[in-house]
């Protein structure tokens, strides 16, 4: 009946040698979780950082855009005008003066015309 006994306190403190070593796992592996949670943190952070500069880029660069958008719209607006004022500019010279059915005055006219048109757009 001793030797029972014994042989169940042997079993009983190889179970608690087990379990205790289960239990130092277990905090181990804990502590590996919350290491890996702390750094899923620590990228999200990053992440959430990298996407702000990111839209942030974005936004800086669709602005710039648009401003070098508007103002070659205005600068073609302002050719058109030019243009359109010379149009007009050449029909006033052509009607003040002497109208000569000649086919070289023609010819000299659509020269005018023409370098006219070149230097002023």
């Amino acid at each position: 009946m001793c030797n029972y006994l014994s042989l169940n306190a042997c079993q009983f403190i190889m179970i608690l040698g087990v379990i205790k070593s289960i239990l130092l796992l277990f905090c181990v592996f804990d502590c590996v979780c919350n290491q890996c949670r702390v750094r899923e943190a620590e990228l999200e952070k990053q992440f959430q950082l990298d996407l702000a500069n990111t839209e942030a880029d974005h936004l800086q660069k669709t602005e710039h855009m648009l401003v070098e958008f508007n103002r070659a719209q205005q600068l073609l607006k302002d050719k058109i005008v030019k243009q359109q004022n010379m149009y007009v500019w050449l029909a006033l010279l052509l009607l003040d003066s002497v109208v000569v059915v000649d086919e070289f005055h023609v010819r000299i006219w659509s020269s005018v015309a023409a370098f006219i048109e070149t230097y002023t757009i």
